[in-house]
């Protein structure tokens, strides 16, 4: 799980102490979301501007389509962003890299 942090290879001698400094630098590694909107799926419902309005919104110059504001919000928005994710009608919001199912 933690190999891509690792530069020791199989047999050296100092992989032991390589994997333990990789795991504990997978261990501080900070969590982040990262949130990707899709305008041509978008359709211009709302919810998201409504429910996370630090990272989402609906201009009425934009036709009500989502717009963007942050792409990696705070821990402190992670809830209202997933609630928006839930409630957006199209599928327009996908969160980290999880593909976005056809509906």
């Amino acid at each position: 799980m933690f190999a891509r942090w690792c530069s020791a290879t199989e047999g050296d001698e100092s992989t032991a102490r390589a994997f333990l400094r990789c795991d504990q630098a997978a261990l501080k590694e900070e969590p982040s979301m990262k949130v990707t909107t899709h305008q041509a799926v978008c359709v211009a419902s709302g919810n998201c501007g409504f429910v996370a309005p630090a990272v989402f919104r609906n201009r009425e110059e934009h036709g009500g389509f989502v717009e963007l504001l942050d792409r990696n919000p705070s821990e402190t928005e992670w809830n209202s962003v997933k609630t928006a994710e839930y409630l957006c009608p199209s599928g327009a919001i996908q969160i980290d890299d999880q593909p976005i199912p056809p509906r």
